[in-house]
């Protein structure tokens, strides 16, 4: 069902329409979730540290040196629905030489526990929640959906060396000069500018449009 992309409602219905036995409570489902999160995000970093390691060999080999810690890497973003009205975007970094993703950022504006308690704003109750859930809390986005995109690509730009000890120093655009434009505003390397180079498949459709 998580793969689907449903819920505990849709799990619910289905088992019912199934005559299958009664579908776990809401609580059993919220901890089995958050089991799955955690062994998921494991994962997924150790997959994303390797994925870096393994475009630092191929950029050495391909350049013929020894060492290196500046890659060339292409980034993208994409929405949950077309059109600029989408509360999540994800976005990722992926490597010239070896094509995979070396890093990936969800940026959502929306947080259902926000919405919840925001019926009881003002109150102590309130206020006692908001200490523990400002740590925790899934709203990470502040703005426009069509900024998600570049206020990802920029965050994985500055994290790239507490991350994976590697910079990137070439980046290959899709024609959007929004998010180029932010990455030399951040400046994510002291002394290091970022260079942008054209896609060839984007240049190709602009031309043969």
């Amino acid at each position: 069902m998580r793969v689907l992309g449903l819920g505990v409602k849709d799990a619910q219905k289905f088992c019912g329409l199934m005559d299958m036995p009664q579908f776990f409570y809401h609580s059993t489902y919220d901890i089995i979730v958050k089991h799955m999160h955690s062994s998921i995000k494991s994962v997924c970093e150790s997959l994303l540290k390797s994925a870096a390691k393994e475009e630092v060999k191929e950029t050495c080999r391909a350049r013929n040196i020894e060492k290196t810690t500046e890659l060339t890497v292409s980034g993208d973003g994409t929405w949950k629905k077309r059109g600029f009205t989408s509360l999540y975007g994800v976005s990722s970094v992926i490597g010239y030489y070896t094509g995979k993703v070396i890093d990936v950022l969800v940026k959502s504006s929306y947080c259902k526990m926000c919405e919840f308690w925001s019926k009881k704003e003002g109150t102590a109750e309130y206020q006692e929640w908001m200490e523990m859930h400002g740590s925790q809390c899934l709203a990470n986005h502040e703005g426009s959906p069509g900024k998600m995109e570049v206020d990802a690509i920029t965050e994985m730009f500055q994290r790239s060396v507490e991350n994976y000890g590697v910079k990137y120093v070439n980046y290959i655009g899709d024609g959007d000069s929004k998010t180029y434009t932010g990455i030399v505003n951040v400046a994510p390397y002291d002394n290091t500018p970022v260079i942008k180079k054209e896609c060839i498949g984007h240049v190709q459709k602009r031309m043969g449009s």
